[in-house]
């Protein structure tokens, strides 16, 4: 039985990343930087909202959370019935999970970095990077987001967040500028997406103990 389902999860997974490759291949390539910076990092606009020059950044942030299928949520959240017993191996899950994540999320980024290279050979590389690591941090501050609310039971609210705070980022250019802004020559979204992902990890190791003691004493 484990095959099939294995096998289903894999062409759901497929399936997310074709429709985002085809989204992609027809997406407009204007605004400032255009086709010359990583599809992951929002494009600064003269005018409007840029919503529609963004639709690329939202489409990579939401295929990059939905592509795993909230698998390593569940690596993370497996019982184990002798947690009373190897209390300490299973405390290093939290750890594991975050080695996990971040690991998906720099594959998942770097083969956009690679077809982008692919793509336009006469790409700035440091453009690249700046872009891709935008991306990257975001990413992973998204994925933490979604694992902490199904933590909490809350599982909606977790997507909601992630849709609703790339939506705004699609969509208003005075936060896409404030993000952009420097301070001593260190992005502010470098800042703000770092300070994030850390909070992040803090309060689902927190979480993640509080549940192993439920378990623990449920079991005595």
């Amino acid at each position: 039985m484990k095959k099939p389902i294995r096998n289903s999860w894999i062409l759901l997974s497929l399936s997310i990343l074709t429709v985002y490759g085809v989204f992609c291949f027809l997406l407009p390539t204007e605004g400032e930087g255009g086709v010359h910076e990583f599809i992951g990092m929002p494009r600064h606009v003269e005018y409007g909202s840029g919503l529609s020059e963004n639709i690329g950044p939202f489409l990579f942030l939401l295929c990059g959370v939905l592509c795993p299928l909230e698998k390593l949520t569940e690596y993370l959240l497996q019982r184990n019935s002798l947690v009373y017993i190897r209390r300490r191996n299973d405390a290093s899950r939290v750890w594991r999970y975050l080695l996990l994540t971040m690991t998906y999320c720099a594959v998942y980024t770097g083969i956009q970095v690679g077809v982008t290279v692919l793509n336009n050979e006469y790409i700035s590389i440091p453009t690249l990077l700046y872009g891709a690591t935008y991306a990257f941090l975001l990413l992973l501050c998204s994925l933490l987001t979604v694992t902490l609310s199904i933590m909490l039971s809350q599982r909606a609210l977790g997507y909601g967040c992630v849709i609703f705070f790339a939506t705004c980022i699609a969509a208003l250019e005075p936060l896409r500028s404030f993000l952009t802004k420097s301070i001593s020559a260190v992005p502010l979204w470098a800042a703000v997406f770092l300070f994030g992902a850390v909070m992040l990890s803090l309060l689902t190791a927190f979480i993640f103990n509080r549940i192993e003691i439920i378990q623990e004493d449920s079991c005595i």
